[in-house]
């Protein structure tokens, strides 16, 4: 992201033409789903830490209690007409919820490669891996823990 914004500014500065009032997305042109996600996490977080991680939680529910439990909401806000609340989190639970944060978005960065120059730093893998490890190191290396990468 930063580096979009340094490249941006550099067209700017230097009156690059249609440059200026333009929006550009900056991604990595991979489209990848929750569930990718999840096992790409889970994965650096297994090759890159000997001991589990206890103080950096990770928590992935599997889609059919959460499916049931959005049709359950569901239900409760048409039979009681909001009387009945199943606590905030719970009522926002509904089918086309789940269904929309379900599905798998992508975006493609090839406007900004045309226009800016730009090409993606780290691939997602990378990307999370240096994520955690930053993390780690941030919270807890300052604290006389020494973070070892093999």
């Amino acid at each position: 992201m930063v580096l979009g914004h340094l490249l941006l500014e550099d067209a700017l500065q230097k009156n690059k033409p249609g440059c200026d009032g333009q929006a550009y997305n900056i991604s990595q042109n991979d489209p990848v789903s929750q569930f990718d996600f999840h096992y790409s996490v889970q994965k650096v977080m297994r090759d890159t830490f000997a001991q589990p991680l206890s103080e950096l939680h990770y928590v992935f529910l599997p889609m059919t209690p959460l499916w049931i439990a959005a049709y359950i909401s569901e239900w409760n806000q048409q039979l009681f007409q909001g009387r009945l609340s199943l606590g905030k989190n719970l009522d926002m639970l509904t089918p086309p919820a789940l269904m929309t944060a379900s599905m798998n978005y992508s975006y493609t960065s090839d406007k900004a490669k045309r226009d800016l120059g730009y090409e993606p730093v780290y691939t997602l893998d990378e990307g999370i891996q240096k994520s955690i490890v930053d993390f780690w190191a941030d919270r807890f290396c300052s604290d006389g823990y020494t973070l070892k990468i093999d």
